[in-house]
């Protein structure tokens, strides 16, 4: 609907000059003088002192040791077990296999595992923390002392090449080779000793003995 316009009619219509110039004198704002006498001087007393900074917070140091790990004294019997037995593989000169223990700051039990050919020379060695092994994490629930539990570990527990699975045979538990596939048939082929212990909460590390060398064979996955 369209508002009819309307049109207002006076007497006299001033010109639009006149009222533009009548407006914007309403609006301009009235014109004040500076003020040009000095301003009044400030002595230091008449100054407001800069406010003193806060004191940044301590920052913790996250570097620091953790006073519980560094005071709790763990087993003497479990930190000085020293234990060694023989691995006798067939064709091959025996080896000397030990197990020395330690402990550590926060009470971690820490074992070596070495192989030593009859010459006095380490082949092999590794470290692992009884804790990260599923035989010696356990040793408790099966009623065993620590040391009865490095004991079983050490033992040689001999597997023969001819027990290995395929190259990469699909297996919800797979054995892993550490070598190529052409030293793996081999070893498969001679069923050649292999030296198989528990080295962690869900595998076991296999070594086998190539010109009287000790190499990996292959880590064997089992359920944890």
């Amino acid at each position: 609907m369209t508002r009819a316009r309307k049109t207002l009619t006076t007497g006299h219509v001033a010109p639009i000059a006149v009222l533009v110039g009548l407006a914007l004198a309403a609006c301009s704002p009235e014109v004040v003088q500076p003020d040009t006498s000095p301003a009044p001087a400030t002595t230091p007393q008449d100054q407001a002192a800069p406010p003193t900074p806060a004191a940044p917070e301590p920052v913790a140091d996250i570097t620091a040791p953790d006073p519980v790990a560094d005071t709790k004294t763990p087993p003497t019997n479990d930190c000085a077990i020293e234990l060694e037995t023989y691995w006798e593989p067939p064709n091959s000169e025996p080896f000397l296999l030990t197990a020395t223990s330690s402990c550590d700051r926060a009470g971690r039990v820490l074992v070596e595992r070495r192989i030593i050919n009859m010459n006095d020379e380490e082949l092999f060695t590794a470290a692992h923390y009884t804790d990260e092994v599923m035989t010696l994490a356990w040793h408790e629930a099966e009623g065993q002392t620590l040391e009865e539990a490095v004991a079983a570990w050490l033992e040689p527990d001999p597997w023969r090449g001819s027990e290995l699975p395929d190259w990469n045979e699909p297996s919800e538990f797979p054995f892993i080779p550490s070598m190529t596939r052409e030293a793996y048939e081999d070893l498969r082929e001679r069923d050649a000793p292999l030296l198989c212990y528990v080295q962690g909460m869900e595998s076991a590390l296999c070594l086998t003995v190539i010109d009287g060398e000790i190499q990996e064979a292959g880590i064997q996955i089992f359920p944890g």
